[in-house]
């Protein structure tokens, strides 16, 4: 696994990267637990929803592609874990591991086996043909960091 702090540089607030990176520590130590608890794990996971709303009203668009890696298997998790809001949950699973692979091409963060985590859930999960054309356009361009 890579360390979050090689993208601390790509935030504009620390305080809002020091929620984060507690997040992704939090959601690591419960999606280990067994068994899982979803209650903490969903009020994480809309804690970082949350979290990208309020920064993406202040600051634009997050940049760190491990923000959003850590994000969309929050969502990923709960979609299937849970029959709770899982419209929302797939979708965020999708949107989060596409809109951060798109920016791992341009900011190298993402190891092997994220990088087949993140395709193989978007090919799962997608139904609509945009995002199936886009992930077997740019396929390619994912290179690992390892």
């Amino acid at each position: 696994m890579v360390r979050i702090d090689n993208n601390k540089g790509l935030w504009r607030d620390n305080n809002a990267f020091d929620l984060y990176t507690k997040a992704a520590q939090a959601i690591m130590g419960l999606t280990n637990q067994k068994p899982m608890n979803l209650e903490l794990l969903t009020q994480v996971a809309d804690g970082l929803d949350q979290l990208l709303q309020t920064y993406e009203d202040q600051y634009g668009s997050v940049q760190d592609p491990l923000f959003l890696w850590w994000f969309a298997t929050a969502n990923m998790v709960l979609y299937f874990e849970t029959e709770e809001d899982r419209n929302m949950r797939k979708q965020y699973a999708i949107n989060g591991y596409k809109e951060g692979l798109g920016k791992h091409s341009r900011i190298p963060s993402y190891t092997s086996v994220m990088i087949e985590q993140a395709v193989n859930i978007i090919s799962q999960l997608a139904t609509g043909s945009d995002t199936v054309e886009w992930l077997r356009e740019n396929r390619s361009k994912f290179v690992p960091v390892n």
